[in-house]
């Protein structure tokens, strides 16, 4: 006699889980019955191609072979090639190489009207061609539960019409992970791949079905609360459908029908009204590099968006669209996999294949400059715009290690209203308190932004991950919505078909939130009808982990900054030619966006921060190649063509909007006083003839400028850093239990949880080691304007030495560092115990600077013990402070008085040469009156990271050149146009794209230039543009994607107007950026 179930909550849980389980009885459970007969494919054959692992940059460019895809061997080449047979048991490999099967597939005539699948494993990644190359699905081997190994023949076979079907199989040897041995460790560079599935089977799509009715009962059977009567409801049901899958004989086929109708019972029942709504898009978030190379990212965009696509084309899931961001790999499909690529545009006008993010990579968000935000939305909504016929309406970033307080501006700017990522989940030590709310940013524009509560870009439609996303919204007493981002990714995969089967499944069932597909620009205009319930969170979204990515990898960090500041002069050149007349608008040599778009590339967010595996790092080495070559060409073209034909040609550029004074020149030095924007000649002021001061006593040095008297120790501590101006000393020393000195340069142990390259913690400051005093001192007397002292130091493998040195002219104290590192978990910073008091130190960040505390006072401020700057960190009291400079850095600390620079970490996975060998960096002290902010500080920064132009040779008397009035504003100012400004700047100056891109009529008739200015210092500034009337026609404003723009609190007008020039005058409002359409005069 049957019973009915007892009450065994836990008991009857495990026993359906191991019904349903992939291990556990699955050679007897409902898993045995999806695959009922399989025949064995015998005969498979395979070619090899030929793998180069690295090719020389001159190989690179004479085959035209682009250096991040390699030297694949295309389809057409494939199928005329020299196959063999696969012997029993071999193995393919070794890591990273290719390799193509070749087989054949007949189909029994006893499997006729039913079911086929194809069974595919080789424990790393494939793609499945037809015989005519075109591309089918990937496959996902191994037993992870990314494992996608099925591939649908036939729904209904017909052996007779199918015949004998060829199929070609490329394999990767790696893992969707790349080829460590787990985690995120070194690739093991030996690793090989066997056959371990090639088989026809026969389907049983009842048995399928029933499994995933039965999934979502046990899920929301586990996972709703005990005491709610839906999860009971759910425990009973369940249990019923196994019970009715009970068979007395064996091979005998189990009720299918019957099951289901039980499971129908519970998953037909309907919500109400009020219930939680889960809005799911599928997306497959791809790293452009990681754990593998660009290269194999550019097969495994291919292969997780064909898969994709074959989903939405099988008919089993007309709701099902997907979503796909990062133009950068978009651009790769195109050229790699054209016809793939036209796929993706068909689907997108369906609405099925949605294009989102609006930038060219998912970039880092704390390193890269202001202008990389811009191009990077520039370059990105243009080529959606271009290719998909329509910009992306939100800022998609599932996965990145902190958020700029600019980025709000920018998106908005790039004509986008919404953002969404999810990263501070991972915060280790705050929660973030919301999910949906507004972000402002330093300038108070918002955005719409959503953290799916479900915490993860890698969601699976189970049934706990829907209902956190309901219960873990922290915004859920002012809306109902939420979104579900649904997909394998950082490795590529996307979704599978198991999760379309619980999305099919959850869409309204009572007791659980309602889950229905949607694109994501569907999901924010559900969001915004409750916007004005939401709070607003102001400022930056900072990441409470991951803090070593803004050291490690120093060489792309430096790399990185060099590129930014090189790119922005040879624009700002080059437009000068078409502004003089030299060179039409059009010209290919003032297009520098193939250049950025590499620099761009750098930029994304496991690249960058230097987390990614040393094989992408020989990649980017050959980028910043490129990008160098280019720039050097580019800058002596430009300057050949605007100053070449001037008898006495000027001595260097001034390339920043203010005017300035230094050195140019090593030998020959010869000081150059410049107006912004504009060529310069040697100075003739007395001050060219300033000379620094150096004494020696037993134990210190002193060098001495008019402005500063610096003492340091024979040992290379900066004991004293005294400002004449204001009669005060700058360094701290000497107290006790502090850091006694500046220039105090300190090794910490450094050994994180577990994100090797990503992370340094907390307790790395109670592990700290000075360096010692250096081994040797010595002051060289170059010339008595240039005089330094050198310090070398040694610790344990490794060898620092210091090149202190002070200008004649300068307010700030130098220091050269090169360093030749070979240190295991290590971290080196530089400290200073500077002689002011704030609560908070100022860091410069993407078009002004952000404040954070120097003290401990609460968990939050806590967590900020090392943070992101660019050009300087300052410390400031009122009337005085002190700034620490770099050229190359972005790591920082404040503790009470005493600012640290990060400077190299040494971390062994997953790179384990990361930050091994030679490194040269400088970093400054500037003293300085007035509290920040305060033009001095940025005139100061940016004048150690953008030097004076040279210009070419420099007279060996270093006499004044001529008068620069003899040769007209042309050469002078060739831009055509000076900045009247206290706390406005020019941050870039470019060729309009509709220009470069040849839109419209006119071609280089067309004569313009977008000028790119904005506000630093938090104030409001009446900014006066003077423009040669000569050179310019009319100024406009537009936005970052140089689209017209309304002026509104800008208050734009002419406000002065004579034959020569016209004064353009607007209103700069706090941190905005301001992008200009000037429009040039016609060419002379």
């Amino acid at each position: 006699m049957t019973q009915v179930m007892q009450k065994h909550r836990a008991v009857t849980l495990e026993r359906i889980e191991k019904f349903m389980h992939e291990v556990y009885w699955k050679e007897s459970n409902i898993r045995s019955w999806l695959y009922i007969q399989r025949v064995k494919i015998n005969e498979i054959a395979v070619f090899s191609p030929p793998f180069e692992d690295t090719v020389a940059k001159e190989k690179r460019v004479e085959m035209g072979v682009d250096s991040h895809y390699g030297l694949n061997v295309p389809f057409k080449d494939i199928v005329n090639q020299n196959f063999r047979l696969v012997k029993e048991g071999e193995t393919f490999g070794p890591s990273w190489t290719t390799h193509w099967f070749r087989f054949t597939v007949s189909i029994p005539s006893e499997w006729k009207g039913k079911e086929v699948h194809l069974l595919w494993d080789t424990n790393c990644e494939g793609f499945l061609h037809d015989a005519n190359g075109i591309p089918l699905q990937a496959f996902t081997g191994g037993n992870g539960c990314d494992r996608r190994a099925e591939f649908i023949l036939s729904k209904s076979a017909d052996p007779e019409k199918w015949g004998s079907a060829v199929f070609y199989v490329e394999m990767a040897a790696n893992h969707m992970f790349g080829n460590d041995d787990g985690g995120i460790g070194v690739p093991l560079e030996t690793r090989r791949f066997g056959i371990r599935q090639c088989e026809v089977a026969l389907f049983c799509r009842m048995a399928w079905d029933t499994l995933y009715d039965l999934e979502v009962l046990y899920g929301l059977a586990k996972h709703l609360p005990e005491e709610d009567p839906r999860g009971a409801q759910a425990l009973f049901v369940a249990n019923a459908v196994v019970n009715s899958l009970w068979t007395t004989t064996e091979g005998e086929e189990p009720d299918w029908v019957e099951a289901r109708r039980i499971a129908a019972g519970y998953l037909s029942q309907r919500n109400g009204d009020g219930q939680a709504v889960v809005s799911c898009t599928g997306i497959t978030h791809i790293d452009t590099a990681w754990l593998w190379s660009y290269r194999e990212t550019r097969r495994k965009t291919a292969r997780s968006w064909v898969t994709q696509m074959r989903y939405m084309d099988e008919g089993d899931y007309p709701f099902y669209h997907f979503t796909c961001s990062q133009a950068q790999q978009l651009a790769w499909l195109k050229t790699d996999y054209p016809a793939i690529f036209a796929e993706t545009q068909r689907k997108s006008k369906e609405g099925k294949f949605v294009v989102t993010g609006g930038t060219w990579v998912e970039m880092d968000c704390n390193i890269p400059n202001g202008e990389s935000f811009v191009r990077q939305f520039l370059y990105g909504q243009q080529f959606f715009l271009e290719e998909f016929g329509k910009q992306c309406e939100e800022f998609w970033l599932p996965d990145t290690f902190g958020y700029s307080s600019q980025l709000p501006q920018i998106v908005r700017e790039a004509e986008m209203s919404w953002f969404m990522s999810q990263k501070l989940s991972w915060n280790l030590i705050n929660k973030f308190p919301h999910s949906s709310f507004w972000w402002e940013g330093l300038d108070g524009s918002r955005v719409l932004t959503h953290f799916p509560p479900a915490d993860t870009y890698n969601a699976q439609a189970l049934p706990e991950e829907v209902l956190k996303s309901a219960r873990s919204n922290k915004d859920r007493e002012r809306t109902n919505e939420s979104l579900m981002v649904l997909g394998y990714g950082d490795g590529g995969g996307g979704p599978q078909r198991q999760m379309l089967e619980r999305i099919k499944r959850m869409s309204d069932i009572n007791g659980c939130p309602r889950v229905e597909m949607r694109s994501p620009s569907e999901f924010f205009r559900r969001l915004e009808k409750d916007g004005d319930k939401l709070l607003t969170w102001s400022g930056e979204l900072y990441f409470e982990l991951h803090r070593g990515t803004y050291t490690t990898h120093a060489f792309v960090k430096a790399g990185n900054r060099r590129c930014e500041v090189d790119l922005r002069n040879c624009e700002m050149l080059s437009v000068a030619e078409v502004v003089q007349g030299r060179k039409a608008p059009n010209d290919g040599s003032v297009d520098h966006a193939d250049v950025w778009k590499r620099l761009l590339l750098t930029q994304f967010h496991d690249v960058l921060p230097g987390t990614s595996i040393g094989r992408v790092y020989k990649d980017v080495a050959v980028d910043f190649d490129i990008i160098d070559e280019h720039v050097q060409k580019s800058l002596s073209s430009s300057i050949e063509s605007l100053v070449g034909h001037v008898e006495h040609r000027p001595v260097a550029f001034n390339s920043l909007s203010w005017p300035r004074r230094g050195y140019v020149g090593t030998k020959n030095r010869v000081l150059v006083e410049a107006e912004g924007l504009s060529f310069a000649w040697a100075s003739p002021s007395a001050e060219r003839y300033e000379r620094v001061s150096v004494t020696q006593a037993d134990h210190e040095v002193v060098l001495e400028n008019k402005f500063l008297r610096c003492v340091l120790s024979k040992g290379g501590a900066l004991l004293s850093l005294f400002c004449k101006t204001l009669g005060r000393e700058s360094i701290a020393g000497g107290k006790e239990g502090g850091i006694p000195f500046g220039n105090f340069l300190a090794i910490y142990d450094d050994m994180p949880f577990f994100w090797d390259a990503w992370d340094v913690m907390v307790y790395h400051v109670e592990k700290m080691k000075p360096l010692g005093e250096a081994s040797h001192c010595e002051v060289t007397i170059e010339t008595d304007t240039l005089i330094s002292i050198t310090f070398q130091y040694a610790y344990n493998k490794s060898t620092i030495t210091q090149r202190v040195s002070l200008s004649p002219v300068s307010r700030r104290l130098e220091f050269d560092t090169t360093v030749e590192w070979h240190e295991r978990h290590k971290f080196l910073k530089v400290l200073f115990p500077f002689d002011v008091r704030s609560e908070y130190a100022s860091y410069h960040t993407q078009y002004g600077f952000i404040r954070r505390p120097t003290h401990r006072n609460d968990s939050w401020a806590m967590a900020k013990f090392e943070v992101c700057g660019h050009y300087f960190g300052d410390l400031s009291e009122h009337g005085f402070g002190v700034s620490l400079l770099n050229d190359s850095k972005y790591g920082y600390s404040t503790m009470g008085n005493v600012m640290a620079l990060s400077l190299l970490r040494a971390p062994k996975k997953p790179d384990d040469t990361a930050d091994m060998g030679h490194h040269e960096f400088r970093y400054a002290v500037f003293p300085h009156v007035d509290s920040f902010p305060c033009t001095a500080v940025i005139e100061e920064a940016y004048d150690f990271n953008h030097p004076l132009i040279p210009c070419g040779a420099i007279p060996d008397s270093g006499l004044p050149g001529p008068p620069p009035g003899d040769y007209g504003d042309g050469v002078i100012s060739p831009l055509g146009f000076s900045l009247s400004a206290t706390h406005v700047m020019v941050d870039a100056v470019k060729i309009p794209e509709s220009i470069l891109r040849r839109e419209g009529a006119g071609g280089s008739e067309q004569r313009a230039m977008i000028v790119r200015l904005f506000e630093w210092a938090g104030g409001l500034e009446r900014v006066h543009i003077k423009c040669s009337k000569a050179a310019i026609a009319s100024c406009s404003l537009v936005n970052i994607l140089e689209h017209p723009k309304e002026s509104g609190d800008e208050d734009a007008v002419i406000t002065e107007d004579t034959e020569e020039f016209f004064v353009y005058s607007l209103t700069v409002r706090p941190f905005k950026i301001v992008s200009l359409l000037v429009r040039l005069a016609p060419s002379r």
